[in-house]
């Protein structure tokens, strides 16, 4: 019989009762917390655990309160990692704003302000002669070089939101498991792990994008590419909302197997209520983040003196866009997602 006891720093220790052979290495109900598996090497616990589905439970899957604070209790134990990740898709966006003004800028052949200024202008009309004569006055130069730069732009974009993503699921995985990993052991692993979460992102995104390249090739009407582009982005938007996330989180820190095919068989028969639970998380954000910038728009004439409101604007959007990662790394465990177990 294995009998379990609680030590006094809290963790389960083992001692023998009537039988003196230990149970084979396996995993077992966690001493410690019986919603979970923990893993027996034989001779003692270790530090791996595993959600345990219980009778009773919504198929593994928390409730939406719990999803939400359980991401917010995670979140703060983990706040120095997610404030670097936020720090890294911070510095990545105004990188990737920077590039792609000066490409922007040299096609306008310098005088992208003025464009801009005109056009922000109150009550502007785009179809009076004074803007139009200004529009047509306008040379642009279409070297291939400067239209590096927007590229360039878009790649530091999609790197920063990779690398960020990484290191929250890291973080994630680290919290679940009970098993503490230091900030630059996840800073490695997230650089490792990045470039094979950009692959899964160019596969999420390849279905609407080609459906959107034969709306735009193919299509004579305007009705019929009217609905191909309302099927793509539904597409798009229900791969967001259930496979993308958990496809990201494999990528990220789960075993070394097709992310999308992964996702896929971890939402058999429960894919309505991930995407439930994803869409109200979601919209939750989305509306908080309208409640921010309605804040910062009543102050912008004190802020803009500063320059600070499109800079406020991406922290605030970098530090919300944390909680649907965490929200999809719980929902990953809750569905028996297993985790990678690289150091």
């Amino acid at each position: 019989m294995l009998a379990n006891r609680k030590a006094d720093d809290g963790r389960a220790t083992v001692c023998l009762g009537v039988v003196s052979e230990l149970p084979p290495p396996d995993w077992y109900t966690d001493p410690v917390d019986e919603s979970r598996y923990r893993y027996w090497d034989g001779t003692a616990w270790t530090s791996h655990r595993a959600p345990r589905l219980l009778k009773g439970a919504s198929e593994g899957l928390r409730d939406l309160g719990a999803l939400i604070r359980d991401s917010f209790a995670l979140i703060r134990r983990q706040w120095r990692g997610c404030v670097v990740a936020a720090l890294v898709l911070i510095a990545g966006q105004v990188a990737s704003l920077t590039l792609a003004y000066r490409g922007a800028n040299k096609i306008f052949m310098g005088e992208l302000d003025e464009v801009l200024s005109r056009l922000s202008r109150p009550g502007l009309q785009l179809d009076s002669t004074e803007t139009t004569e200004y529009l047509e006055s306008l040379n642009f130069d279409f070297s291939a070089w400067h239209f590096l730069w927007l590229g360039l732009a878009i790649l530091v974009s999609w790197v920063s939101v990779s690398l960020s993503t990484a290191i929250v699921v890291l973080l994630a995985r680290a919290d679940l498991r009970g098993d503490p990993a230091s900030l630059l052991t996840v800073l490695r692993q997230a650089c490792k792990r990045a470039p094979r979460l950009l692959g899964v992102q160019i596969q999420v995104w390849a279905l609407p994008v080609t459906l959107f390249a034969l709306a735009v090739l193919t299509v004579s009407t305007v009705f019929l590419f009217l609905l191909l582009l309302l099927i793509g982005g539904i597409i798009l938007l229900v791969l967001t909302l259930t496979v993308a996330p958990l496809a990201y989180v494999v990528a990220s820190a789960g075993p070394r197997q097709k992310s999308l095919l992964c996702a896929c068989r971890l939402l058999e028969g429960r894919f309505f209520q991930v995407l439930g639970r994803m869409l109200l998380v979601v919209v939750m954000v989305f509306l908080f983040v309208l409640a921010v910038n309605f804040g910062l728009g009543t102050l912008n004439p004190m802020l803009s003196r500063l320059s600070l409101p499109e800079f406020l604007s991406i922290c605030i959007a970098a530090a919300l866009g944390i909680f649907p990662i965490v929200a999809s790394a719980i929902i990953y465990s809750d569905l028996g997602g297993v985790w990678d177990n690289e150091t």
